[in-house]
């Protein structure tokens, strides 16, 4: 969906449904950048570590808003990008957010319900959970 608008938004897809307009919500990257800093500030959280697999150009521009690191940040994170399939970089993505102190999670997501049920598991990180839509 992406080559159907400008480079200033996205789409962020709450579910499977590829065109259905229910699950999807057109925001702003400012939107994007806000909710992130919002999410800092009341988590209390200094260091974001982001999950994405969004266009370069988005993650620019999100940038401008709050500092985070992906895992293309560091060269082991590269090297995994390089040479392993997608499915384990999300696993170990999923793993590196379970251990956070507070994760960002959007609706509709399976990736999102992995990543709950692992922190769940964790008597520390159990309130831990919170939505994306909870801070745009």
């Amino acid at each position: 969906m992406k080559k159907y608008h400008s480079t200033k938004r996205d789409y962020l897809n709450f579910g499977e449904c590829k065109n259905c307009e229910k699950y999807l919500r057109y925001v702003h990257i400012d939107d994007v950048g806000s909710a992130l800093q919002s999410f800092q500030t009341a988590s209390g959280v200094n260091d974001i570590y982001l999950a994405s697999d969004a266009d370069m150009k988005i993650l620019k521009e999100v940038r401008k808003y709050v500092s985070f690191k992906m895992t293309m940040d560091s060269g082991f994170g590269r090297s995994v990008l390089e040479n392993e399939d997608m499915e384990m970089v999300s696993v170990i993505e999923q793993a590196l957010c379970a251990h956070g102190k507070a994760f960002l999670g959007t609706s509709y997501s399976t990736w999102t319900t992995t990543v709950w049920m692992l922190r769940s598991q964790s008597k520390e990180n159990i309130n831990q959970v919170v939505g994306f839509l909870d801070f745009l």
